[in-house]
């Protein structure tokens, strides 16, 4: 229940509350090694994301590496579950100034992603725009903008327009 309602609170914005439930969720989890790992596992990535909002980065990064062990552990090294968080870790990593493992997490994540969806799943997309952005954040601003335009006809197009689709208008 503390889960439930910390993951709430997060979604509507109210960081705060949220992290006091998730909290308390994880503790109560932990205190009961009988527990289900997977809600546990949940419950990390949760208050990762929380966290992280909060800009509490240190602690954002222990629970989400934390999260990331125990989904592996759980589900295997491709499942799309370990592609979230490894995902999210990236995101940590680069506002903590390490571009080259965000860099490195990323493309892990859309590896992860990519094999367990296949190229059309809309989180290839979410993969794609954290590279770019890691790459933008040392500067690598030719490699960012591969990342940002990956599909065919859509480099060289202008932001806020639409690329032209064979046999119809733009």
């Amino acid at each position: 229940m503390l889960h439930r309602a910390g993951t709430y609170l997060h979604l509507r914005g109210d960081y705060t509350l949220a992290l006091d439930l998730l909290t308390r969720s994880l503790e109560t989890q932990e205190s009961r090694p009988e527990g289900d790992r997977s809600v546990l596992a949940d419950t990390l990535a949760a208050l990762g994301r929380t966290q992280y909002s909060l800009a509490a980065l240190d602690d954002a990064r222990r629970h989400t590496e934390r999260a990331v062990r125990l989904y592996t552990d759980l589900h295997g090294p491709d499942d799309l579950r370990v592609a979230r968080q490894l995902l999210h870790l990236s995101r940590i990593q680069r506002e903590q100034g390490e571009y080259a493992a965000a860099l490195d997490t990323a493309q892990r994540a859309l590896e992860v992603t990519t094999a367990a969806s296949g190229e059309e799943d809309p989180g290839i997309a979410d993969c794609l725009m954290v590279l770019g952005d890691a790459h933008w954040r040392r500067g690598a601003l030719d490699a960012a903008n591969d990342c940002y335009h990956p599909c065919p006809g859509s480099a060289g197009t202008e932001p806020g327009h639409r690329a032209r689709r064979s046999g119809g208008r733009a």
